[in-house]
Formats: structure tokens, sequence, C-alpha cells
């Protein structure tokens, strides 16, 4: 069944924060495409693609980090990556928004992050993928929130 799901750009305006979000992927078949020659980089890209439309369906840790979340009570969603250009319609590609507040001196957020990282920054699971997006960056793309912006396009 189709399902809106906002990109994470959309929820930082929507939150009016920066906010956090989890990408899942296969890490080996990343570094095997991002070594492709450069003729073969279009395909790696659509590879890449077609990989992130089903992967996450399949990735066991993304499971388990969804139940530790659950289990801390810690709200998240489905979302879609960030839009630099124009606003897409696709497939689903697994990232989830975490609806925590990045503030250090929080403990929830020490929680997600002790959780997801070692101290010295490195992920603690090999096929996740931690960012926080800025509001100042998600502002940019402010105007896709207009109405009626989708129909001009």
């Amino acid at each position: 069944m189709p399902q809106l799901i906002h990109t994470i750009d959309h929820i930082a305006r929507i939150q009016q924060r920066g906010v956090l979000r989890l990408l899942f992927y296969d890490r080996a078949l990343k570094e095997r495409l991002e070594a492709a020659p450069p003729d073969d980089q279009l395909d790696a890209q659509q590879q890449w693609r077609d990989h992130r439309l089903e992967a996450w369906e399949t990735l066991l840790v993304r499971q388990q980090i969804i139940d530790w979340l659950d289990a801390k009570d810690i709200v998240w969603q489905p979302c879609a990556p960030f839009m630099f250009g124009w606003v897409m319609m696709g497939g689903y590609m697994g990232d989830i928004y975490l609806d925590v507040p990045c503030d250090k001196d929080l403990p929830l957020y020490q929680a997600l992050e002790a959780y997801l990282q070692y101290p010295d920054d490195r992920m603690r699971f090999d096929n996740v993928m931690f960012f926080y997006l800025p509001l100042e960056l998600a502002m940019e793309k402010a105007e896709q929130d207009e109405p009626g912006f989708i129909d001009e396009i």
C-alpha cells in the first residue's frame, strides 16, 4: 500500500531543529561499488539504489536497533533521505528518523549515542550509518513545503 514518507529535511523543518537519522546498507557491497571503474559508475549507482530499496528488509541489525529503540521508548518513524535536488517519489529505503534532540547533555541522547557508536565515534554496527542534519541545511529546501510546489514541477 502506498505510504507518504517524509524526507529527513522535511521532518527537521516540522520539528524546527536538527534531526537524527539512521541509514541501513550492505557495507561490503557499498565498498565494491565505490571501487567500480569510472565507466561503470552509472551502473554502480543503479545497483546501489536497487540495493537500498531491498536490503533494509533483510538486515537483522535494523530490527535489532528498532527493538532497542522501542525498549527505550525512543520514538522513531520511517523517513526518506535528504533531497539535495528535486522532490523524489520512489520506494522506501529503510531509513529512520529518531525523535531525540542532538544534545550531548541529554541522557537519552547519551544512551542512543553509546548504543550506536564507540567512544571514538566509530559505528558499533557495520551496516548502519548515524547522521545529524542541522536545521540550517534542511531549510535550504523549505520551498518544497509550500502548497502547490509538487503541482508546479
